[in-house]
């Protein structure tokens, strides 16, 4: 009997022993892999990074002369917009500013040195100002004919632009006199003066009057690129 209790005592001991490990062990954690938390908290910022990105996307758009040769292109990103001419070089630049605490766009030369001030109001009419703020120009649709016209801060008509079934057709001052038109087809789109001279061309899907912005000799270089970029990209 004695030998008995001797064997058996000790097998309790262990399997009681083994029993109290098995219910006092913790769980062991669960191992991290691409399919649980990790992956989720990449998959969060991928989120912010995509939605972040269309704001970083830059556009250019390229214009040729009546040779084919590059003319100059129009850049143009959440950052800001710039001019850079055909030989690559930098000729104006477009950036957010403030004036009286509204928004505005400035305009810069490749020095840095302020040329104007572009606005646009609530009834989408564009406004040139000068450096000092000075309104200049105003590009507004008329609302009867939705033909576009620029007229001068003493309200005196300066150019208009005319829809038509080609394009658009260009004509300056109070006596209508046409000066140029633009032509679209197959999405390219060709400004030339009244006499067929072609001035520029552009395959870069734009609204024929973003082209017309360019055949407006009297006023200066700086400003015609203002109205485009604004009928480009702050309308």
């Amino acid at each position: 009997m004695l030998k008995v209790l001797k064997v058996i005592l000790p097998a309790l001991l262990i399997a009681t022993l083994g029993l109290s490990a098995c219910q006092t062990a913790p769980k062991p954690e669960p191992i991290q892999t691409a399919s649980n938390s990790t992956a989720g908290s990449d998959s969060s910022n991928k989120e912010e990074e995509s939605e972040a990105a269309p704001g970083l996307e830059t556009v250019t758009l390229a214009f040729a002369g009546p040779d084919g040769k590059d003319a100059f292109k129009v850049i143009h990103s959440k950052a800001g917009g710039s001019i850079i001419n055909g030989e690559g070089q930098l000729q104006f630049t477009f950036s957010e500013a403030k004036h009286k605490g509204k928004k505005t766009v400035s305009i810069q030369d490749a020095l840095g040195k302020e040329q104007g001030f572009i606005k646009v109001s609530k009834s989408d009419a564009i406004k040139v100002e000068d450096a000092d703020h000075k309104m200049l120009y105003k590009l507004k649709t008329d609302e009867e004919t939705q033909h576009f016209k620029l007229k001068d801060a003493d309200g005196k008509l300066i150019y208009k632009f005319r829809k038509e079934e080609y394009g658009m057709k260009i004509s300056a001052g109070e006596d209508d006199q046409e000066v140029a038109t633009v032509r679209i087809k197959d999405k390219n789109a060709i400004l030339a003066e009244s006499d067929g001279s072609v001035l520029l061309k552009t395959k870069s899907e734009l609204p024929a009057e973003v082209l017309a912005c360019f055949s407006m000799k009297k006023i200066k270089a700086s400003y015609q690129y203002a109205l485009a970029y604004a009928l480009m990209f702050m309308r």
